[in-house]
């Protein structure tokens, strides 16, 4: 008798199953492997650098708000909200210590939205 016994047909199965296994993964890893270099160049060539440039009207705004913060004779400066004596006498070019100093200003350092600042010499 030729015909194959059932634990013969099996095997036999099992290894045409198990071989065409092996063909998909290698095709599945080849796949993910040129995607991951695809996307490596693209991410390396494709990308464009842009610059950011600021609109002339923040320009304007920014420089009108310091000209509106700085009194008639210079010497004192109103605080606005989120100021800071570090962001004031940077603003002013005046070393925030002095400014602290001059004012009584103790640590914290708390500042109230609207108080009036002297401003030391030495200011731009």
């Amino acid at each position: 008798m030729n015909t194959p016994t059932l634990s013969k047909k099996l095997r036999s199965e099992n290894k045409k199953l198990h071989g065409s296994f092996y063909v998909v993964m290698v095709a599945v890893c080849i796949t993910i492997a040129v995607l991951v270099l695809f996307f490596a160049i693209k991410g390396m060539f494709g990308s464009k650098k842009t610059e950011i440039s600021i609109p002339e009207e923040t320009e304007k705004t920014i420089e009108e708000t310091s000209v509106e913060n700085k009194t008639t004779d210079e010497k004192t400066y109103k605080v606005e909200a989120g100021d800071t004596l570090y962001a004031i006498g940077i603003k002013l070019g005046v070393d925030w210590n002095e400014i602290a100093k001059i004012n009584d200003i103790e640590p914290p350092y708390s500042l109230s939205t609207g108080q009036e600042l002297k401003i030391p010499e030495g200011n731009k």
